[in-house]
């Protein structure tokens, strides 16, 4: 969630709080209407922003195994290709070239698919790699080892999607809370606007506070800025 829906957030939670303080009386049904509202397009808005949290978290998750499983999936494909090098040739044609990594290891989806190869020519000469010191369920293992990529490379890609929609979510929900707060101010600052603590209290909810502004702005990359003092510009006429 950027910082700016963030501090949205904080302003409509604030509004609310100075409206149950500070409620209008006699009640004013326009009011109470929009404070309906404003509640549910917060509440909207926290479990958006809770989700959207939770799906970073997934994504950050899913990544660290995902590298992890890699590894072993890497190391273990490289042992049968080793293991199939010594076989006999003869007894196994081709086995040596259909056990070869290559370029695989360049991404997540070259090199499953590469194992799903390297378990297809496994399965039917499992007992020669058993006999070489592999464990009986070495077919097993592989297969289990390419499962678990595809699922740490599933929950990342759901976290992303849930993270992306959780932003368009967010984003529409703050301009909803923010036409919804508009409308009360035109309001309460009417009802409140005798009472100087309650007048001060709602104007400082209603604020969302502005992103700070730097002093100097960058030049574009590329851009023609100003070139550093001393570095060779144009002599002052008369030197």
């Amino acid at each position: 969630m950027k910082d700016t829906q963030r501090k949205r957030g904080a302003s409509f939670h604030r509004v609310l709080d100075v409206i149950a303080e500070y409620p209008p009386t006699p009640a004013i049904p326009a009011a109470t209407l929009l404070v309906t509202e404003l509640n549910t397009t917060t509440t909207a808005f926290d479990t958006l922003a809770a989700e959207q949290d939770l799906a970073f978290g997934t994504v950050h998750g899913a990544t660290v195994d995902r590298k992890q499983l890699k590894r072993d999936l890497v190391s273990f494909l490289k042992r049968l290709g080793e293991t199939a090098r010594v076989l006999d040739p003869v007894a196994h044609p081709g086995l040596a070239a259909e056990m070869r990594l290559g370029r695989a290891t360049s991404s997540y989806g070259a090199l499953v698919t590469r194992a799903r190869a390297f378990h297809s020519a496994l399965v039917p000469v499992k007992a020669a790699f058993v006999g070489y010191g592999f464990a009986e369920t070495v077919d097993a293992d592989l297969l289990a080892m390419i499962t678990a990529v595809d699922a740490a490379t599933g929950r990342k890609n759901d976290g992303k999607a849930i993270h992306i929609g959780g932003t368009a979510g967010l984003v529409a929900l703050c301009k909803t809370g923010v036409a919804i707060v508009r409308k009360l101010d035109a309001i309460l600052s009417n009802v409140y606007k005798d009472d100087a603590v309650k007048y001060a209290a709602w104007k400082a909810a209603r604020r969302v506070e502005r992103e700070p502004r730097h002093a100097v702005e960058e030049p574009a990359p590329g851009g023609g800025g100003t070139p550093p003092s001393g570095g060779g510009g144009t002599p002052p006429s008369g030197s």
